[in-house]
């Protein structure tokens, strides 16, 4: 009677051990991915080539038409910090840089430079892609 029950034992643990390793292999994203650059911090909400997402700019693009949506929230990025970043690469899907970016205005800030605009809320940034190209999130690169 003990050895039945020392088998049962281990063969629950077996299975819950499966369990817990196909889960952590089945490819789903823990959540929505968070970066940071200095003190903004934003939340990248989806990588698509849906039609309600990419609208007009797939019409400006040669290849496919990527969106990636990311979200400030109710922080703030300045505008010339957001574009040299991305103009230094740190913003990255599949190797290419974006072809072009749309995002929403927050108050201007008065800095050592001078005015500053600064981007809050929801952006999306639009990358012109091979036309096979089929969307891996692992493609995106964000440099902290």
């Amino acid at each position: 009677m003990k050895n039945k029950t020392h088998g049962r034992k281990v063969l629950m643990l077996l299975i819950v051990a499966a369990a817990l390793f196909l889960t952590a292999c089945a490819g789903g994203s823990s959540g929505p991915q968070k970066y940071k650059w200095d003190d903004a911090e934003f939340t990248v909400k989806n990588i698509t080539d849906d039609e309600s997402a990419v609208g007009k700019e797939a019409g400006n693009m040669s290849g496919k038409c990527v969106a990636v949506i990311i979200d400030f929230g109710d922080g703030t990025i300045s505008q010339s910090k957001f574009e040299k970043r991305v103009a230094n690469g740190q913003f990255l899907l599949s190797g290419k840089k974006p072809s072009t970016y749309d995002y929403h205005m927050a108050n201007m800030t008065f800095s050592a430079g001078g005015f500053e605009t600064q981007i809050t809320g929801e952006t999306t940034i639009y990358f012109d892609m091979d036309p096979d190209y089929e969307i891996k999130d692992e493609d995106l690169v964000i440099t902290e």
